[in-house]
């Protein structure tokens, strides 16, 4: 039979050992960059995309976490890409969704606004310069615009998917960027 019993001053009694108790994660604490979220990231979010949760009953502070979150913002926290690099990432990602090449896995419940005027690009006119991006940039590099881009899996994943060092994926995803935010005319 094993009894437990308390020592006291944050220590515990289990199986005749004693040991200190483990503390926990502190709440309401952002413990990693992941549960920041940059103002312009919030911004993009919209009220739909923030969820501001309170932790503990005990402390009424709440933290806000973004559940829109692209990892490619990561990169960015991180300081892993620069701002240019994000910037046609963001591009990239938003000549996809224009062309309508994103899998849709249910209803799109989005009004359109039907006002005479033009929405903007054009699905055909987005999807020839999203190809014309990747054909650009050439074919390894538009495999990891695809992964990391679009997809969403980490350098490190797409260079041990393509039989590279893991540390090589984050260069090879900056070359990519480069190379996209050339094509798309962005000043250095």
């Amino acid at each position: 039979m094993v009894r437990q019993g308390k020592a006291g001053n944050g220590l515990c009694v289990t199986k005749g050992k004693t040991m200190k108790k483990r503390k926990g994660k502190r709440l309401n604490v952002a413990t990693h960059l992941g549960e920041q979220a940059t103002p312009e990231r919030v911004w993009h979010a919209g009220p739909d995309g923030i969820r501001v949760e309170q932790v503990s009953k005990a402390d009424p502070r709440k933290r806000q976490k973004i559940i829109s979150q692209h990892p490619i913002d990561r990169h960015l926290q991180r300081g892993e890409i620069t701002k240019r690099h994000w910037e046609a990432a963001e591009r990239l990602t938003s000549l996809h969704r224009r062309a309508g090449l994103a899998a849709r896995t249910g209803s799109d419940w989005t009004r359109e606004i039907v006002d005479g005027g033009s929405a903007g690009m054009e699905p055909g006119e987005a999807s020839a310069e999203y190809f014309g991006a990747l054909r650009a940039i050439g074919r390894d590099l538009a495999g990891i615009a695809q992964w990391v881009v679009i997809e969403g899996s980490t350098p490190g994943e797409w260079a041990q998917r393509n039989g590279h060092a893991v540390r090589g994926g984050i260069v090879a995803l900056r070359l990519c960027l480069d190379g996209l935010a050339d094509f798309f005319g962005q000043p250095r």
